[in-house]
């Protein structure tokens, strides 16, 4: 093994993207504020001097030795994450936006070397004030491959799905945030349809009605940060939302599609490091992980390797060369290919769909016969580790811009 010397000061490198799921044109994921007072009864201040961590020969680290520093060069203080805090203000009220070009077969950027500060500085997350995060099972759970019959059959260990598929969820609509009532009616019928976890997106709702809603339907849910820019303030927003009930949240995710819109995969992993702690401190002990495309992922195994499992979207009809009916092998080859990197982690798909209107991609044409067609072969493809899936989308996002293909409101699953 070899050692690593490095500064914190990587930590707090952050870009700013705001992701929803892949595809040739703008999408557009507002964020709508909730007004509220904000109370903050602690501050935990991180200062963490020059590390030295001890990997091997692959870049896996063994230890991490804390040295002290006498220089402010060499030294970086981090304003963490509050330990108790009764509500917070969303500091944006504007939209966030960002292009997402979603190219299935090419790399999105180049690989960082895993032995760079920014690569391990993920590693760093633990000091004598704030408990490391606690990572699942999932970390040491076998990759996924497809059989002969297109079935991924590895089973992961996350626990993001349990025995039922996932579903995503938008509850922005064009009137504003879906209500508690009219979350506990969708959730209901979601878990009455099979579904054992729902994916949500960003900090815009109050994601504590999200957790009371999952929670009474006996759902498991994913939230997280769509872009990494404000990565403490924006963890402070949702841990107040969360106010500690963290029963049915299973993953929080660090940034959607963040290295696909351009952004650089070592901010990436940093934002990770920074999440981790944070969390850890406001007693969330699951899944943290990053989402990007698959290509993505392939392009930069570190957003996978700091991830408590591989969290990648995959989008058959963002393909011009495949059809409805071969959804489910195209996405099973995209679960193919990031097992290929040998990483040892659990592979979820944590985007999947179809639309039912819109403008034709090639071979892959947009109506309800289609969008029928894919998410069956979708199902039948995941059969074996429906929890290694999940499908895009519940209902239709009616608030977003239609894009270049005239695709994006129209993912709904369900109520058109």
């Amino acid at each position: 093994m070899k050692p690593v010397l490095f500064s914190l000061a990587a930590l707090c490198a952050q870009v700013g993207l705001a992701v929803p799921h892949g595809g040739n044109q703008i999408h557009r994921h507002p964020r709508r504020d909730v007004t509220q007072t904000s109370t903050i009864t602690d501050v935990v201040t991180i200062t963490a001097p020059n590390a030295v961590v001890w990997v091997d020969q692959y870049g896996n680290v063994i230890s991490t030795e804390y040295r002290s520093s006498t220089t402010a060069t060499t030294s970086s203080t981090i304003v963490a994450s509050l330990t108790t805090i009764t509500s917070v203000v969303p500091t944006s009220t504007s939209p966030q936006a960002a292009s997402s070009t979603y190219t299935p077969s090419a790399a999105a950027t180049t690989s960082t070397d895993l032995t760079s500060s920014s690569a391990l500085s993920t590693t760093v997350s633990a000091t004598s004030s704030v408990a490391d995060s606690t990572t699942s099972a999932s970390s040491t759970a076998g990759t996924s491959s497809s059989s002969d019959n297109d079935k991924t059959t590895s089973s992961n260990d996350t626990s993001s799905a349990g025995n039922g598929f996932g579903i995503c969820y938008d509850y922005i609509t064009t009137a504003g945030c879906k209500t508690l009532a009219e979350m506990n009616s969708d959730f209901a019928y979601l878990a009455s349809q099979g579904f054992n976890t729902v994916r949500t997106y960003d900090i815009g709702c109050p994601l504590g009605d999200v957790a009371s809603a999952a929670a009474t339907a006996g759902l498991q849910l994913i939230a997280g940060l769509n872009n990494i820019d404000n990565v403490a303030t924006d963890l402070a927003t949702l841990i107040g939302m969360f106010d500690g009930n963290w029963d049915s949240v299973n993953t929080i995710v660090i940034g959607n599609e963040v290295v696909n819109n351009g952004g650089s995969a070592a901010a990436v992993v940093a934002a990770i490091a920074t999440a981790r702690p944070l969390l850890a401190a406001a007693g969330f002990t699951k899944n943290v992980v990053t989402v990007d495309v698959w290509s993505a992922m392939i392009a930069n195994p570190e957003l996978c390797q700091n991830s408590d499992y591989c969290a990648a979207n995959c989008h058959a009809f963002f393909d011009p060369n495949t059809v409805a009916a071969d959804a489910g092998t195209y996405v099973s080859g995209c679960v193919s290919k990031i097992s290929a990197l040998g990483l040892g982690k659990s592979i979820v798909i944590t985007e999947s769909g179809w639309p039912y209107q819109g403008s034709a991609n090639g071979d892959a044409v947009p109506s309800v016969a289609n969008q029928e067609t894919a998410i069956s072969a979708l199902r039948s493809a995941f059969s074996g580790n429906p929890g290694g899936v999940f499908l895009f989308q519940a209902y239709d996002a009616t608030y977003k811009q239609p894009g270049s293909l005239g695709v994006e409101q129209y993912f709904g699953i369900y109520g058109h």
